[in-house]
């Protein structure tokens, strides 16, 4: 198999708690490939292919350069079109606190009312 081109769709950088996560998009033919062979990099914690999109996403310890690097040194893809990474603040804080602002902005607006069932 030669290998394919692949464009970052999507990145969000890793933090102290959690990896970065990274979706990019290869021929449909290639994505279940291409998931197999990142695999193989210890610093990718997960990669899921959607054959169907050609969508990996992958989960990473290293930075997403690591990242290209490898799918580059081993022969797997060529990614183009890197986007900045996205960053979200809130993405960090976790799900409790997440809810815990959610059920606090819906109070805010909705008031007691809510509340009483």
């Amino acid at each position: 198999m030669t290998k394919p081109y692949g464009r970052v769709v999507h990145h969000l950088s890793r933090s102290r708690h959690r990896p970065g996560r990274t979706r990019i998009r290869v021929p449909r033919a290639a994505a279940a490939h291409v998931r197999d062979q990142l695999l193989a990099n210890p610093a990718v914690t997960r990669a899921v292919a959607d054959p169907g999109t050609g969508s990996v996403i992958i989960r990473h310890t290293d930075s997403l350069d690591h990242l290209i690097a490898f799918a580059e040194a081993k022969g797997i893809c060529t990614l183009i079109g890197l986007p900045e990474a996205a960053e979200e603040p809130l993405a960090g804080l976790g799900p409790v606190a997440l809810s815990s602002i959610l059920g606090l902005v819906v109070f805010g607006v909705l008031g007691p009312r809510w509340i009483s069932w």
